[in-house]
Order: structure tokens, then C-alpha cells, then sequence
């Protein structure tokens, strides 16, 4: 028994080193692939990264979990960067951004108030909002607690009410001492493995644009510190939306709500539905046959939709 016992433990001691000098290539070769595009401010501690182009009336987007500046960036700046400042964030803690410790940045409406402090330092008054899934969180608590600050809000397959729904391998990256060995080990080949699954979470039923994994950076969630940070996020989004969603028929910002009716990540019907019929004044839209993905998949209808909230 002692002889299987001491087995079994090299076997697991072997899979670990090998799995985490995998995930150091995994690492290495990810943050050559995908550098820092834009610029940085920092706001209370953190380096808030952001891409900005153009000139004219702002745009804030704010991108949705796992991902990063480049996800808004590929789809939604070429058609409006040559009539409008639009500027990309990346979350605290994800893409380039860093994380200030104990500042409990998992909740969106903290990442909502470093978000604030950023534009007032930029000098950016009035912006629009647009925000997908995650950061639809983000760009709610934004508008409840600077309603002056904000011209309106464009969500796109936005987050808006509480989920039961669990993921394994957050709750494991979370855990003392386990959580940090498997994010060092095996969860980068893991999360590399998983692409096309996660792919066909964002897109389906639709078919992802052929360059999206070469363009957008979703490998950058196989650091250790970022997939923490993301899954901290997931599992702080429930507990604010359940206070949020007390002062959602109180709002008075314009609001366009963008929602595919097939969308398979965040329940149209749970978020969409129910925060358009709460928010008074509230326009819309349900793109048929389309997924989680609106800005790539039906980007004429979604860049409509900034436009006019822009244009008013």
C-alpha cells in the first residue's frame, strides 16, 4: 500500500512539473503574442489599460468576462473612430489592466468608480457606455451612481440579475494553496484545450469570425493572475446584481438594451427582458439567430444603436 501510495504521489508530482513548465511556454509566448496595444492610467493604485482612437463625442466600452480591450476593439472601433473618440478599458485585473490589492475590485460597482476616476482624469465628460456581458454590470452600477456623469448606455448581452450558475474550475482557482497550484500547473493547457467550448459559449449558434482567436487574446486568461481575477469577478457578480437590481425602475439614463435571442451565456429572457421591462424610458432590440456576440455578429445593428444614443 505505502508502495502504490508513493506511486501515485510521483505520478501527481511528475503531471504537476510538467504541466507548469508547459504553462511558463504557455505564458511566455502569449505576452509576446499579445503585448499592450494602448495606454495606461493609474487610478488608486491600479494601472487601468485602455485603447483610444479618434476624435470627437466619447465612447466608453467595457468588455465582458475573459476578455479584453481587443474583443470591442476588432468589431465595433473601425466604424467609429472616424466620427467619434472611442475609448476601450480593460477591467481592473484583466487584459493589461493590474488590480490594486483590497480594494474588493471584484465587484463591478468598484470597478465602475476606478472607471469614473479614470475619465475625470482624462477630462472625458458625458460619455456613452457601451458594455457587453460582464461589463454590462460595470457600466449599470456606473449609471446608478453617476447619473450626471453619463449620457447613456448601450448594453450589448448585458448581465443584469442573479445567477445560480457555477463554474468548476473558478471555485478551484479560488481555493488556498489547491487554487494556486492548479493555476500554475494545469489550468493554461487546460483553458487553451477549452477554446473551441468557450468559443461555441460566446458565439453559438453563429460562427466565430476566422480571426478572432488570432486577433482578440483570449490565451492571456491562462495567467494565474488574471483567470483568479476573472473568476473572482464571475463569483462576485451575483451578490451586487442582487442589490443593483433594487434601484433599476429608479433610472432615468437613456438606455438601448442589445440582446441575441439564441444567446446561450447570459439568458436573454433573465437579463434583458426583465431590465428593459424595470427601466423606464428603456429602448430594445432583439437581433434574431443571434448569439452572445452581438458586436461581431450584427455589428451594422449594434453600431446603429451607439450612434443613435450618441447622436441624441
Amino acid at each position: 500500500m505505502f508502495r502504490i501510495l508513493i506511486i501515485f504521489s510521483g505520478v501527481i508530482a511528475l503531471f504537476l512539473l510538467t504541466t507548469g513548465v508547459l504553462s511558463l511556454g504557455i505564458w511566455a509566448r502569449t505576452e509576446r503574442s499579445f503585448p499592450a496595444p494602448g495606454n495606461f492610467i493609474e487610478v488608486d493604485g491600479a494601472q487601468l489599460h485602455y485603447v483610444e482612437q479618434g476624435r470627437g463625442r466619447p465612447i466608453v466600452m467595457i468588455h465582458g468576462s475573459m476578455l479584453n480591450t481587443r474583443d470591442m476593439e476588432m468589431s465595433l472601433f473601425p466604424p467609429l473612430v472616424s466620427d467619434y473618440r472611442v475609448i476601450a478599458f480593460d477591467r481592473p485585473g484583466l487584459g493589461h489592466s493590474t488590480r490594486a490589492q483590497g480594494q474588493d475590485l471584484e465587484d463591478p460597482r468598484n470597478q465602475a468608480r476606478l472607471i469614473h476616476a479614470a475619465l475625470g482624469e482624462m477630462g472625458i465628460a458625458q460619455p456613452v457606455i457601451v458594455a457587453h456581458s460582464w461589463g454590462g454590470a460595470v457600466a449599470l452600477a456606473y449609471a446608478m451612481e453617476f447619473p450626471q456623469d453619463v449620457k447613456g448606455l448601450v448594453l450589448i448581452s448585458s448581465a443584469a440579475y442573479p445567477s445560480n450558475e457555477q463554474i468548476g474550475l473558478y471555485n478551484l482557482a479560488q481555493m488556498p494553496v489547491v487554487g494556486s497550484v492548479a493555476r500554475h500547473t494545469f489550468l493554461p493547457p487546460l483553458m487553451l484545450a477549452a477554446r473551441p467550448t468557450l468559443l461555441d459559449r460566446f458565439f453559438g449558434p453563429n460562427t466565430p469570425p476566422p480571426e478572432y482567436l488570432d486577433q482578440v487574446g483570449l490565451s492571456l486568461m491562462t495567467d494565474s493572475d488574471r483567470f483568479l481575477n476573472d473568476a473572482m469577478d464571475f463569483n462576485a457578480v451575483g451578490p451586487a446584481l442582487a442589490q443593483m437590481r433594487n434601484g433599476y425602475r429608479t433610472m432615468r439614463t437613456q438606455m438601448i438594451i442589445v440582446t441575441g435571442d439564441e444567446d446561450r451565456a447570459v439568458s436573454p429572457e433573465d437579463n434583458s427582458y426583465r431590465l428593459h421591462n424595470e427601466v423606464v424610458g428603456s429602448e430594445m432590440i432583439v437581433l434574431e439567430g443571434i448569439g452572445h456576440m452581438p458586436h461581431h455578429m450584427a455589428t451594422d445593428e449594434v453600431v446603429e444603436a451607439i450612434v443613435t444614443m450618441v447622436e441624441r
